[in-house]
């Protein structure tokens, strides 16, 4: 995940530099690693993981289709 410098998720940090910072996060649980990409918002960058992809696409698909039908 790189993410900007004002989030600093201390697991495995990889490389902290102009672009950001990029760490290596890992949980038994995709669903735990999606909600933190959706939770990061657009400054986050999966790099791998299909599994939490998956996951974290469906998550935002629930969490934009509740807003959309409490209007």
């Amino acid at each position: 995940i790189r993410r900007q410098r004002q989030m600093c998720i201390r697991d495995r940090v990889i490389a902290d530099d102009a672009e950001g910072l990029l760490v290596e996060f890992s949980a038994a649980d995709p669903a735990v690693a999606a909600r933190l990409v959706v939770r990061l918002g657009e400054s986050a960058v999966l790099e791998s993981g299909d599994e939490v992809a998956f996951a974290a696409a469906a998550l935002r698909e629930r969490v934009l289709a509740r807003y959309l039908t409490a209007r």
